[in-house]
């Protein structure tokens, strides 16, 4: 069995766990889906938190501004367009 790292989680809307369906941020905390955030070096991992499959990613493989964030089923190691950078804000 592989070791998981340390994560931290993340809440949003329930999704249908469909690939290519599009997350949105839940703000009335209701109906919500938990996410497992993992670090890998100088990037992060979003995968679902129960089964670990889906993963968030840019849609299309895209890395253009104001691309849709959906999920995927990828069991194995992110693509590059699964690895997420979080930047501190002003």
């Amino acid at each position: 069995m592989q070791k998981m790292a340390p994560a931290t989680s993340l809440h949003t809307t329930r999704v249908n766990n469909k690939d290519g369906e599009q997350i949105r941020t839940n703000i009335l905390n209701e109906n919500t889906h938990s996410w497992r955030i993992t670090q890998h070096g100088a990037y992060y991992s979003i995968r679902d938190y129960s089964t670990q499959k889906f993963l968030v990613n840019a849609s299309g493989a895209s890395s253009d501004n104001g691309t849709k964030v959906t999920i995927w089923t990828y069991p194995d190691s992110a693509p590059a367009h699964g690895q997420v950078k979080f930047i501190k804000a002003d």
